[in-house]
């Protein structure tokens, strides 16, 4: 990614449909606003009905145009989003149109590439956003909707959060070995009840895998 650059997309297939949307990503957006439609100060998540003006003046389509400010779009940054009427030559006028302005195609997977680097995604929902994209059955569709919900990094969380107290522990042990035998014991114990406690949560985790891998074979 090219810090800084503002790009755009076809975000529904291409060729003849009723709408079509192209997607545009970075710090562009709210000026494209201004020049081709007029609108200084969009409101975020409301549709507008407007005429798309090319940067010759010329009227391309009318359009409705969704704005999403920094941090509440799937990126991260300003996003707009343009549903035009789905004619591949209204398309390619469009994204030509925005090339000119200085936006840039985007390249595969980008806009899930700049929400992982934002922040908006962990690196398990980027995973499950291609998995979504790519299955091929109902119950793909359900295990990847149910990763990209957050449940693995959950699990995963949970884990890692019961080994940083573990550490402290250990660390504790450590720093204070002048501590009496009997609380020392007490120390002890809640450490091996702690390491028995994040075992059993690797194996349910493993287990988890090993039924998505299955469902999915």
């Amino acid at each position: 990614m090219r810090e800084g650059d503002t790009i755009v997309s076809l975000a529904t297939i291409a060729g003849e449909s009723a709408l079509g949307v192209i997607r545009v990503s970075g710090k562009l957006c709210k000026d494209l606003c201004k020049e081709i439609f007029n609108i200084a100060s969009p409101t975020p998540r409301s549709a507008i009905l407007r005429n798309y003006l090319s940067i010759k003046g010329k009227t391309v389509d009318q359009v409705l145009l969704t704005f999403f400010e920094n941090g509440k779009s799937y990126t991260g940054e300003q996003t707009l989003e343009l549903t035009f009427h789905g004619n591949p030559l209204i398309a390619n006028q469009i994204l030509d149109d925005l090339i000119k302005r200085k936006c840039r195609l985007a390249e595969p997977g980008e806009y899930t590439k700049r929400a992982f680097l934002n922040g908006k995604i962990d690196l398990s929902q980027a995973e499950a956003v291609a998995e979504l994209i790519s299955a091929t059955s109902e119950i793909e569709i359900e295990i990847a909707n149910h990763q990209l919900r957050g449940s693995l990094s959950k699990r995963l969380h949970i884990i890692q959060s019961g080994i940083i107290n573990l550490q402290a522990q250990f660390e504790a042990s450590i720093d204070f070995p002048e501590d009496e035998i009997k609380e020392k014991n007490k120390q002890l114990a809640y450490i091996q009840s702690r390491a028995k406690h994040i075992e059993d949560k690797v194996n349910q985790f493993k287990k988890f895998e090993s039924f998505l891998e299955t469902v999915k074979d």
